[in-house]
């Protein structure tokens, strides 16, 4: 699966590779907030600006 992972490029294509079923999957529930997704730099900068200086 790490090999498939390392030739992707953004998250659809993660997506399509966890519902594919050839790959044991697991959901966990974790505590707290869902992080933000950051895949560009625009996406960075408005995380910066969130967070209190």
């Amino acid at each position: 699966m790490f090999g498939e992972l390392a030739r992707l490029h953004g998250d659809k294509g993660v997506w399509k590779l966890v519902h594919s079923g050839r790959h044991p999957v697991r959901e966990l529930a974790v505590d707290g907030c869902v992080p933000l997704d950051v895949d560009t730099w625009d996406d960075y900068r408005r995380l910066l600006e969130s967070v209190p200086s």
